[in-house]
């Protein structure tokens, strides 16, 4: 679960938020540029700064958020999986507390059923 703290936080600079996204974002360029050239040292520096980036609360959200809409948008059950509290069935103690409204749809509760209703709408959905 996400803290609570973030959200107000998150909601009120989210122009700051979209500034640290893009931010991260053009760091992965430029570190997938330097080890395609060959400059280790410069992508050494990127893949510290990146982790230290991609730790910051708030451009997690960002991330989840763009991951979960290039899934949704993509129609993509398997890319879904990874979005939604992605540990096995098996060992996971909050599978039970993963839960989805789809507007138009029944509450949904648990992975494995959020991720069914997904399936179904994606295939009973026209392109997008």
């Amino acid at each position: 679960a996400l803290p609570t703290r973030v959200w107000p936080r998150a909601f009120a600079t989210m122009s700051e938020m979209s500034g640290k996204f893009d931010e991260l974002e053009a760091m992965k360029r430029q570190l997938a540029e330097a080890v395609e050239n060959e400059r280790y040292r410069e992508a050494a520096e990127l893949r510290d700064a990146l982790e230290s980036l991609a730790s910051d609360e708030e451009v997690a959200i960002l991330a989840a958020n763009d991951e979960f809409y290039t899934a949704f948008s993509g129609k993509s059950v398997k890319a879904m999986e990874a979005v939604w509290a992605g540990c096995d069935e098996d060992s996971c103690p909050v599978m039970e507390e993963v839960f989805c409204s789809h507007p138009g749809y029944a509450f949904v509760t648990g992975r494995q059923n959020v991720l069914e209703s997904f399936g179904d709408i994606f295939q009973t959905t026209p392109p997008m």
